[in-house]
């Protein structure tokens, strides 16, 4: 997939960017990333127990704050 222009990207996540979405804020399109796939990849590549990496992806990476190009993150609705 090609970088929509703009897009900030997570170093180390790419094989969690499930594609591009549109954000109401901002102008173009930004990076989606399924949350689980970031999750699983905390566990496996940074030795991270399941609750540890929850709590970093909460807070150091929902709480990341960049301004305009900032990705979205999608997490599957029970029953999906």
């Amino acid at each position: 997939m090609i970088k929509p222009e703009g897009a900030i990207s997570l170093d180390g996540f790419d094989a969690a960017i499930i594609g591009a979405a549109e954000h109401c804020d901002v102008e173009g399109r930004v990076l989606a990333y399924d949350e689980n796939k970031i999750v699983e990849i905390l566990i496996d590549e940074h030795d991270m127990t399941p609750n540890e990496a929850k709590d970093f992806l909460d807070f150091n990476i929902f709480q990341l704050r960049t301004g305009v190009g900032e990705p979205v993150f999608v997490s599957k609705l029970d029953g999906d």
